[in-house]
């Protein structure tokens, strides 16, 4: 039996949602990249009268424990994901912390990774400080370029703080062709913030009153759902995410290929 026609009042409910995600995505941004103003401005401009200064050294030591949260981000995704023997794509590398992290952790770990010719030297600088030379290849190419892909025997494909970049379409490309260099059995990791379906406004108000979001990643934000829809169209996944830090608001997803 076929499902029955849609009514007006149904699409205007879903036109309704529609519209509240999207204004969600815009008014997050402004809010990870608007104003804001740091805790210690903060603790000059109030009095005790108003609930906040006697509870600045707590607000402190709050964010410098977030601080701590985000720094080690790396090295706990690299204990999650790292093994032996593997060979590890790193798409959109920039200065490749999180391949860097993981390749530390084992010598026989060989990461290829790849972004824009523009984005060379750092990367090649950051990999050669920190003493991995042996262990990477960089790959200077546009990964929706003709060019693509470099190699199709990976065992992880790391895709970190890229996908906010794009709109669906070129997402939708982005992880078609990611999954292209997989082997059977790889995992796809994708690290960056998604987009909350019931967000806490409260919190993100209070966040942003601290100028505790200047490093979100901001940009164009997907639901965990969103990402779920599009590796469903290219395969059979095994799909998990996994909280890394609430400050910058960072999420794992990975995904095993079944």
């Amino acid at each position: 039996m076929g499902q029955p026609p849609i009514t007006e009042f149904d699409a205007f409910t879903d036109m309704i949602s529609a519209v509240r995600r999207r204004l969600f995505q815009a008014v997050l941004y402004e809010l990870q990249t608007g104003g804001g103003m740091c805790a210690a401005e903060l603790a000059t401009r109030v009095t005790d009268s108003d609930g906040v200064a006697s509870q600045m050294e707590a607000i402190r030591a709050t964010l410098s424990k977030l601080r701590q949260l985000s720094l080690s981000a790396p090295s706990r995704i690299a204990a999650r994901l790292s093994r032996p023997n593997i060979h590890l794509l790193d798409i959109g590398a920039g200065k490749a912390p999180w391949s860097l992290a993981i390749a530390s952790r084992d010598p026989s770990i060989f990461v290829t990774a790849v972004d824009l010719t523009d984005q060379m030297a750092a990367l090649q600088h950051s990999v050669s400080a920190a003493g991995l030379s042996q262990q990477f290849r960089s790959v200077s190419v546009d990964v929706f370029s003709p060019a693509w892909p470099p190699t199709k025997e990976c065992h992880l494909v790391v895709i970190a703080n890229v996908c906010h970049l794009f709109d669906e379409q070129r997402n939708r490309k982005l992880l078609h062709r990611a999954a292209q260099c997989l082997r059977p059995g790889g995992t796809l990791a994708i690290i960056d913030q998604v987009l909350d379906e019931d967000p806490n406004w409260a919190c993100w108000g209070a966040l942003y009153v601290l100028g505790a979001l200047h490093g979100a990643p901001g940009g164009r934000l997907f639901p965990v759902r969103k990402y779920e829809a599009w590796l469903n169209d290219i395969g059979s996944w095994q799909v998990a995410t996994h909280p890394i830090c609430p400050l910058p608001p960072l999420t794992l997803i990975t995904a095993l290929r079944t």
